[in-house]
């Protein structure tokens, strides 16, 4: 007798700096649609998973900004 099994994917975190992350990111955004299942896991206090990664990657950037802002003025 054959077992059936559901595949179960393990959500990962988003990782701004991540390459394989942000490929995933980019296909979503081109083509309205994940590849595969989308493996993010939703973080409070966000409601979507998009949202969530859109701010996560503002924030990344603006801190790489921040930082060369702070050393200019310094």
């Amino acid at each position: 007798m054959k077992i059936n099994r559901l595949s179960v994917n393990p959500r990962v975190t988003f990782d701004p700096t991540n390459e394989e992350h942000l490929k995933e990111y980019a296909i979503y955004l081109e083509q309205g649609r994940w590849p595969g299942n989308c493996k993010f896991e939703i973080e409070y206090p966000y409601l979507e998973i998009p949202a969530m990664i859109n701010a996560k990657l503002a924030r990344h950037v603006l801190s790489k900004y921040m930082n060369v802002a702070r050393v200019s003025i310094e």
